[in-house]
């Protein structure tokens, strides 16, 4: 049973409360484990080889557009496995449930994920693969050959390149976040009206599918100038 917990955290985060945390699902539940997990791990190992000064100033400050490029192929190479992940989940959903008149594979009348998250998934696998796998890994791999291709020291605007590159690791955390607190969009990653308005979505998915496509898309769209700039 979810928790339902209103007052001051209204004003304070809107319609996104500790009822929107879905901890009895066991396929979230892993997944939060995993995550929180691997982020331990990550943050014990700096930690222990003391090596947050050097990671402050020397990458997540940095100007220098092949570390700004490695970074984007970081945060590629991340979110494509969590979209491999998403796309295993449907297809092996699509494998147990073959219709109502067929017990399906493995007994599972209706597969193992019930609609509402598929929808999720199917929606969050699109978003990943295109805005927030595909571009970033060419974005970084430009970011990186271009400038040493065309004899040019850095990119145009160092600043802009670092500005685009953030905007993209928050649109990248947005659909993160979206596994443990709330849900994401149950409306296809390219948003179907009249799915996306409130009466059919009274959730916070479409939040955080809005956002992390605008916050994205202003990224790229800032990194495109920046190529533009610096080649011209």
């Amino acid at each position: 049973m979810l928790v339902h917990l209103q007052g001051p955290w209204s004003p304070l985060l809107g319609r996104l409360t500790l009822s929107a945390i879905p901890y009895t699902s066991p396929i979230v539940d892993g997944a939060f484990v995993f995550a929180a997990g691997a982020a331990v791990i990550v943050i014990a190992a700096i930690t222990l080889s003391g090596r947050w000064g050097y990671l402050f100033r020397e990458w997540l400050t940095t100007l220098d557009h092949k570390k700004i490029g490695v970074m984007y192929v970081i945060v590629g190479l991340v979110m494509m496995f969590r979209g491999f992940i998403d796309g295993l989940m449907i297809r092996t959903q699509q494998m147990m449930a073959d219709g109502p008149h067929s017990p399906g594979h493995l007994q599972a009348l209706h597969g193992y994920l019930p609609p509402f998250h598929f929808d999720q998934i199917y929606s969050s696998h699109g978003v990943i693969m295109i805005l927030l796998a595909v571009t970033p890994l060419l974005t970084g791999l430009s970011n990186i050959i271009v400038p040493l291709q065309i004899g040019a020291r850095d990119m145009a605007f160092p600043y802009l390149n670092a500005v685009g590159l953030w905007l993209t690791a928050v649109a990248a955390a947005l659909v993160m976040l979206s596994l443990f607190v709330g849900d994401f969009s149950h409306d296809g990653w390219i948003g179907l009206i009249p799915l996306t308005e409130l009466p059919y979505s009274p959730g916070v998915g479409v939040d955080y599918w809005m956002w992390a496509i605008q916050i994205g898309s202003v990224g790229t769209t800032l990194n495109a100038i920046n190529m533009i700039a610096t080649i011209v």
